[in-house]
């Protein structure tokens, strides 16, 4: 089921593309001085980092998830849950 969906208007019509949790949505819009990159899945920014920094990354959120789970904020700790599983995944690939 798609997550995103993105559409777009050109001298050739109009595009649609859709995309779902696992696979995000990019698109790169410019002309000739200017241009914009947009990419929500996180999963592939973080696929670019290096092992190091994602383990950083799930340190701070093991931290947060502590915080948030001792003030129950339900709302935080979940965005912390997800957030821990997609570094988890991030740093599974790094090791294969």
């Amino acid at each position: 089921m798609a997550q995103f969906y993105a559409d777009i208007q050109g001298n050739r019509g109009r595009a649609t593309r859709m995309g779902t949790k696992k696979t995000g949505i990019a698109g790169h819009i410019r002309g000739w001085e200017r241009g914009n990159k947009m990419n929500n899945n996180w999963a592939w920014v973080l696929s670019h980092y290096p092992l190091k920094e994602l383990r950083r990354r799930q340190d701070i959120c093991n931290q947060q998830i502590a915080v948030a789970h001792k003030t129950k904020n339900t709302d935080a700790l979940e965005r912390c849950q997800t957030m821990a599983n997609t570094l988890a995944g991030a740093i599974m690939e790094k090791t294969k």
